[in-house]
């Protein structure tokens, strides 16, 4: 995560730093909680959870 971030104030194309801070403040966070939430339906509701895991 911190490569990624890294390469979003690396190539920020304007002056303001806030905006790929930001960017991947909240790409981090709401690819963890879609992570959190797609293992937790899968686990209750596929066939043989821990084969998919």
């Amino acid at each position: 995560m911190g490569a990624g971030t890294a390469a979003l104030m690396e190539n920020n194309p304007t002056s303001n730093l806030r905006f790929p801070s930001a960017t991947a403040t909240v790409s981090t966070a709401s690819g963890l909680t879609l992570a959190l939430v797609l293992s937790g339906a899968f686990a209750q509701y596929f066939p043989m959870p821990l084969f998919w895991s």
